[in-house]
C-alpha cells in the first residue's frame, strides 16, 4: 500500500498512489493520496571521510553494538546477498507523529516539541546483489529503511571476513619411539 522515496542527503518520504480516470476524456493518470515526511537529512551530521568507519556496523562487529544515546544497532537482514554489514545515518526532523501510542517515540525517535513527536528513521546502506530499498517500522513513528547497493559489495569495509585455513600435519617425535 505505502511506497518509500529515499534521496540520500535529503530525505525519506512515505506515499501512497492512487489511479483516477477522467471520466470525460478516458486518460488515466496518478495523485499522492497521502504521504509522510519519515525523516530529513541534518547537513551538520555529515562526518569526515576519515571517521566514516565510526558509522560502519561491519559482519566482525558483534551482533548488537550500543551506538549514540544508548541506541541499539543491529546487522541488516542479509536476505538481499548483503553480508550484515551496513552504513547508517540518522533522519530527524519528519512530520509530526499523530499516533496515540508516541511513549516509545518520544524515547528513540526524533525531536519533541511543545508534546508532539516528530517521525524519525535510521537509513542503513548495505551490500546487496541487486539495489534495493525496504522500509520497517521498528517502534511508533520509527522508521529503518534498509538500502541494498551491489557496489558497496567491493568495498573493503563491507566485505566479509575471509577465514584463513592452516594445514596442520602429525611429525612423529622420534625421540618418543623406543
Amino acid at each position: 500500500w505505502w511506497s518509500y522515496e529515499i534521496c540520500p542527503g535529503k530525505g525519506l518520504r512515505q506515499f501512497h498512489m492512487v489511479s483516477l480516470l477522467d471520466g470525460a476524456s478516458g486518460a488515466r493518470s496518478t495523485a499522492i493520496e497521502s504521504e509522510h515526511i519519515l525523516g530529513k537529512f541534518d547537513p551538520a551530521s555529515i562526518v569526515a571521510e576519515e571517521d566514516e568507519w565510526k558509522f560502519i556496523v561491519n559482519a566482525t562487529t558483534p551482533a548488537t553494538i550500543t551506538g549514540k544515546k544508548g541506541t541499539s544497532r543491529t546487522a541488516a537482514p542479509m536476505t538481499h546477498g548483503g553480508n550484515g554489514a551496513y552504513f547508517y545515518q540518522e533522519y530527524k526532523g519528519g512530520d509530526v507523529c499523530d499516533h496515540e501510542d508516541v511513549t516509545d517515540s518520544a524515547i528513540k525517535a526524533g525531536e519533541v516539541g511543545e508534546g508532539l513527536v516528530e517521525r524519525a528513521a535510521t537509513i542503513k546502506y548495505g551490500c546487496g546483489n541487486q539495489l534495493n530499498l525496504m522500509v520497517k517500522e521498528d517502534s511508533t513513528c520509527h522508521y529503518v529503511a534498509y538500502v541494498y547497493v551491489p557496489s558497496l559489495c567491493q568495498h573493503p569495509f563491507f566485505r566479509a571476513p575471509v577465514s584463513k585455513k592452516q594445514v596442520v600435519r602429525c611429525l612423529p617425535d622420534e625421540q618418543a619411539l623406543p
